[in-house]
C-alpha cells in the first residue's frame, strides 16, 4: 500500500504544532501498517482551539470509487490552508435543548460538513439569517425585509461590526447551497435543508436577543486569538480590503 503523509502548517511562523500520520485502505499481504505518531501539545495550547488547526493524513491512490473521497480531501486541505477565526472555536455544541428535528440537522452538519472543514467554521461564523414563519417565498421576503428595517432602528450595533454579526435575509441558504456544490460533497437536498434550518435557528438563538452580548464577547475572542496565531491570514481577510478602500478614498 502506498502511503502518503501530509502535514500542513497553517498558522504562520510564530505558531507550530505537531503533525500526525494516518493511513487508509487495505494493506498488502504481509505488510504491517505504520503506527500513527503524534506529538503532545502543551497544556496551555490545548486550552486554545487555535492550537488545533493542523491537518494531517494519508490515503491510498484512489480509483473511480474513491473520486469523491479524494475531492473531499482536497477541499479539506484547501480549507485548512485558508483558515477563519471561526475555526478557533470548539467543534461541538450542546444542542440537547434544541427541537429534535434541529438536533438532527446539527448531527448531519457534524458528520457531513466535517469532511471538508472543521464544524467550527459554520458554527461560529458571523452569519445570521433572519427567520420567518411565513408560508410562501413572497411573504417570507416581505417579513424579512420588515425585520431587517426594524433591527436597523432598534439594534443598530448589529450592523456596525460585520466581523461579529453579518445579518442578512438568506445568508445561510446561500452558504449551504455553495457548500453542497463543492467537489466531493455528498450532502443530499433533504440533508442540506436540515443543515440550513439548524443554522438559521442556532444563529438567532446564540447570536441575537438575550445572547447578543455573550456572542459579541466570544466572537471578539476568536478574532483576537486568530490575529495572534495567524496575523498574515487575518490581514488578508480584514485589513487588506480596508487599506484598499482607504487608498481609493484618498485618490478621490
Amino acid at each position: 500500500m502506498k502511503k502518503t503523509v501530509i502535514a500542513a502548517l497553517i498558522l504562520g511562523a510564530a505558531f507550530s504544532v505537531g503533525a500526525w500520520a494516518a493511513k487508509e485502505g487495505e494493506d498488502k499481504a504481509g505488510e504491517k501498517p505504520a503506527a500513527a505518531e503524534t506529538k503532545e501539545v502543551k497544556a496551555e495550547e490545548e486550552a486554545n482551539f487555535c492550537a488545533k488547526l493542523m491537518a494531517g493524513g494519508g490515503e491510498k491512490k484512489a480509483g473511480k470509487k474513491d473520486a469523491k473521497r479524494d475531492a473531499a480531501e482536497l477541499e479539506k486541505q484547501k480549507a485548512l490552508q485558508s483558515p477563519y477565526p471561526n475555526d478557533c472555536g470548539p467543534e461541538t455544541l450542546d444542542v440537547s435543548k434544541y427541537p429534535k428535528e434541529l438536533q438532527a440537522g446539527y448531527k448531519i452538519l457534524s458528520q457531513k460538513c466535517s469532511r471538508c472543514h472543521t464544524p467550527a467554521r459554520p458554527l461560529h461564523s458571523e452569519f445570521v439569517e433572519l427567520a420567518s414563519g411565513a408560508k410562501d417565498k413572497k411573504a417570507q421576503d416581505k417579513d424579512k425585509e420588515q425585520q431587517m428595517a426594524n433591527l436597523k432602528k432598534t439594534e443598530p450595533e448589529l450592523f456596525k461590526n460585520p466581523r461579529v454579526w453579518k445579518v442578512e435575509a438568506d445568508i445561510w441558504k446561500r452558504y449551504v447551497k455553495r457548500m453542497q456544490a463543492k467537489p466531493g460533497c455528498e450532502i443530499e437536498t433533504k440533508e442540506a435543508k436540515s443543515i440550513w434550518e439548524f443554522l438559521v435557528y442556532d444563529s438567532n438563538l446564540r447570536k441575537m436577543g438575550a445572547a447578543k452580548k455573550d456572542w459579541e464577547k466570544f466572537r471578539k475572542k476568536l478574532l483576537a486569538d486568530f490575529k495572534q496565531f495567524s496575523p498574515k491570514r487575518y490581514h488578508e481577510l480584514y485589513e487588506e480590503s480596508e487599506e484598499e478602500s482607504e487608498a481609493g478614498e484618498s485618490k478621490k
